[in-house]
């Protein structure tokens, strides 16, 4: 790095750790709560504990991308935890991650990943270099309270590397989302994946995504609300404690996190019309889409039965519908696999109430998760089928073996040749496709022959089967 460049990169990093304390010292700042001592003890719990994940991804169609975020280490043997890696990526797709240590220039270390948690964003990586970490303190039982002076600390992402900076504020207020959500006033967090502490040094949160803020803008049209979610500036974070779930049971076999289920694929809040049907004097949330053989069909669960109690205790109501239905399905979601759950149900067909006892199992592979094959020459994308297909979907092709079209670019050479979305494909010649790799390999067959051979491919569309032929660019 040129001197000048590495001077203002000294600077801008002594400038981020002196700034904060006359930034957010106010008048009325209760007794005790030093910001200044606050920040100067958070930079000390960052020093060894802090760094930036560095993830290397490589796409279907061969396609390379960098994703980079903060890490914060919660185990000496150097496990961070991070939002760096997009949790829908898939684990196979990985193939470098790097922990890049901030104040030290082009200090790399090696990593590996240990697993993901599509439930929390969450990723943990472990350093496979030696380096002298130390572990961040938690504290779980604080009550985040408002007004208690809370601090976080994170790399800033510049070209400069990535000095620590730091960011300091209030406790505005608790929500839930369903989740505990905090939000600060009087001052600003510092980026997702930064760990928040209390005036102790002691770990309380960690900036998650931001919520997405309504912000008015002038254009030469007049003012517009536009929905913005901040990057830098934070006022959000989530209370560790709602992440003991996974910080108690961290994966480790290098795969995304398979969460807990009862066998429902739909949760749904009894409204005040079907409340008042069933003569429901509290909260309910009502399955649907009950999946044969699982859990809830062995525990003779069936289809808009409504759940009224968990472990003896009331389900828990919230202003909206949708929360309190999210609630109970991401109760069930944290907890183990293979653990039993006591529910109390009422009959949706009788409204008589009984108690079932029902071992949970591992969430299946959602369609949303499936495998996709993105053709960009072509101008089409598609996914593998999963077993979940035939029971949630209701069309004539939920038993057709092949893989589903999502989406057909307008006038690309798929769109011209016919192909849609929703349309099944079954087979690419005289092959049958059931996997992303065997159509990719198929189609590029075809394209590479010498000259490059049409592409023929038999469909299902409805209960038609159908040939359409595309192709490939000459």
């Amino acid at each position: 790095m040129p001197e000048n460049l590495r001077r203002l990169s000294m600077s801008a990093a002594a400038m981020m750790l002196a700034l904060p304390a006359g930034l957010f010292a106010q008048p009325d700042q209760p007794a005790g709560q030093n910001v200044s001592a606050a920040l100067a003890l958070a930079a000390q719990k960052a020093a060894k504990s802090l760094a930036v994940v560095d993830c290397t991804i490589t796409d279907e169609p061969g396609q390379t991308r960098q994703m980079l975020g903060p890490g914060a280490c919660i185990d000496a043997k150097g496990v961070l935890m991070t939002y760096a890696i997009d949790p829908v990526v898939q684990p196979d797709k990985i193939t470098k991650i790097e922990i890049v240590l901030p104040g030290q220039q082009g200090k790399r270390l090696a990593a590996k990943l240990l697993g993901i948690d599509p439930l929390s964003g969450l990723s943990f990586v472990q350093a496979t270099d030696k380096y002298d970490w130390q572990a961040l303190e938690q504290d779980r039982q604080v009550q985040i309270a408002p007004g208690r002076l809370v601090t976080s600390a994170g790399p800033m992402m510049s070209e400069a590397g990535f000095p620590v900076y730091l960011g300091a504020a209030w406790v505005s207020v608790e929500l839930r989302a369903p989740g505990r959500l905090a939000m600060v006033t009087g001052g600003s967090l510092c980026s997702a994946g930064s760990p928040v502490f209390d005036s102790a040094g002691k770990m309380i949160g960690l900036v998650g995504p931001q919520k997405y803020l309504p912000v008015d803008l002038a254009s030469g049209q007049g003012e517009a609300t536009v929905a913005l979610r901040g990057q830098a500036q934070t006022v959000w974070f989530m209370p560790i404690a709602e992440l003991a779930y996974i910080l108690d049971n961290i994966p480790t076999d290098g795969r995304q996190r398979r969460p807990a289920w009862i066998g429902a694929a739909r949760f749904e809040t009894v409204g005040k019309d079907y409340a008042a049907i069933l003569k429901l004097g509290k909260p309910g949330v009502m399955i649907d889409q009950v999946i044969p053989g699982d859990a809830a069909d062995k525990a003779s669960l069936k289809n808009r039965d409504v759940i009224i109690g968990v472990e003896g205790k009331d389900i828990e109501s919230f202003s909206g519908d949708l929360i309190t239905a999210s609630n109970l399905a991401r109760m069930f979601n944290i907890m183990p696999v293979g653990g039993k759950v006591k529910l109390t149900v009422m009959d949706g067909a009788t409204s008589k109430v009984r108690d079932v006892e029902l071992t949970l199992t591992v969430m299946p592979v959602l369609p949303g998760e499936a495998r996709r094959y993105v053709s960009l020459p072509l101008g089409f994308a598609a996914r593998e089928k999963v077993p979940l297909d035939r029971f949630l979907d209701k069309s004539p092709t939920a038993d057709t073996a092949g893989l589903v079209v999502l989406e057909v670019v307008d006038r690309g050479l798929a769109a011209l040749s016919g192909l849609a979305a929703g349309d099944v494909i079954v087979s690419v010649g005289d092959k049958n496709i059931l996997t992303v790799q065997a159509l990719k390999q198929a189609i590029d067959d075809a394209a590479g022959a010498r000259p490059p051979q049409d592409i023929k491919l038999i469909i299902r569309r409805g209960n038609q089967g159908l040939t359409v032929t595309i192709q490939p660019p000459r």
